[in-house]
Order: C-alpha cells, then structure tokens, then sequence
C-alpha cells in the first residue's frame, strides 16, 4: 500500500498516462470536419466522382454553363468550372433535373428544377421545403410576373428560388427551382485566381 502514496510512483503515473496520450493521437488524429451537405448526401467540396457515389447517380458532362452565375464567363478563368448534369433523382415526390457546378474540381453551386401541372401545389411544396430548410428570412424577388421568387443571403449561402410557367410545353406545365452557391469555395477560388 505504501507505493501507491509513494510520490515517485504517482509521477510514474501521471507521465505513464501524458505518454499514453500523446502515442494515441498521434496514430489516432483528431478527424477533420465534415462539409455541410449540399444535396442529398453530397457535401461541399466533393469531386465529381464523390458527388456521383455519395448520391448514387449517374452525372453526365454539361457544356451549357449558361444559367450559372461564372465571373468572367468567357476569361481565362472559365476553364476552371465544369457542370454535370443528373436526370434520375427524385425531389418532393417528383423527377429532378439536379445540374452541379465544379470549380477546380470542387462543387460549389447546384440547380435543381422539378415540374407538376398543379401549380399551386408545386408551389406550396417547394417554398415549404425551402422555408424549412433554410429560414422565412428571405427577399422576395420582385414583381409577380419575375420567375425569381425568393433569394436568401446567408452566412455562407446565397439561394435563389425560381417559379414558372413552361411556355415550350404542349400541355400547361410549371417549374419551380432554387440554386445554391456556397460561398467559402467560391470566395476561395475567387482568391487563388488574384494570385
């Protein structure tokens, strides 16, 4: 009984356990933080071929960068962001158009459009799944003719929200859609092309 009230054995002890702690952390490193989720299990920051497999897609290539807000869309800088495009996800019990926008390789932006013949519960469910998702402080868009219904401007989003008629479309359908832009990518990527 005595050695364990023995000083020398309590500082054998106390630097039996500092040293247990350091070998654990070295080989067992503090994991990194997880990106939010952008959509469906795809985070900010995936690959292409992360974005396919965490969402169990198929992404096919989109030249069309059209609808994507790219600071000088034509400048060298456009080389640098890269759009794919998915037909086979299902959003609020409907078929999605999901268009995922690339910068250096790392998703930053993404559209994702869904069409009914019911317009008023197209658009009840959609601002219900966008209020619910990211808060009722949002601008509304301008006049009520404007297809841009609602933008948020977040901490670390901007999110615009869409709401239409299909004028090319034999039977009256209607489109509602909102896009996201995560900022920290695109404010970082902004910055290493000043450099």
């Amino acid at each position: 009984m005595r050695l364990f009230r023995s000083p020398i054995f309590l500082l054998f002890l106390i630097l039996a356990v500092i040293a247990a702690g350091f070998s654990y952390f070295k080989f067992c490193p503090l994991s990194k933080p997880v990106p939010p989720v952008a959509f469906s299990k795809a985070c900010w920051g995936m690959g292409f071929q992360e974005v396919q497999k965490s969402n169990q897609t198929t992404l096919t290539k989109n030249e069309n960068l059209g609808r994507f807000y790219i600071p000088k869309r034509n400048g060298p800088e456009s080389s640098r962001y890269t759009s794919y495009e998915s037909n086979d996800s299902s959003f609020l019990g409907r078929q999605a158009k999901v268009r995922y926008l690339f910068l250096d390789d790392r998703l930053f932006a993404f559209h994702l459009f869904i069409q009914d013949a019911d317009a008023e519960k197209l658009q009840a469910d959609m601002e219900a799944y966008l209020d619910r998702q990211f808060g009722k402080q949002y601008l509304e868009g301008g006049d009520t003719s404007a297809s841009l219904k609602r933008i948020w401007n977040l901490k670390d989003q901007i999110v615009n929200y869409w709401f239409f008629q299909e004028s090319l479309s034999l039977s009256q359908k209607f489109s509602a859609g909102f896009g996201v832009v995560y900022r920290p990518i695109e404010e970082s990527g902004a910055s290493s092309s000043v450099r």
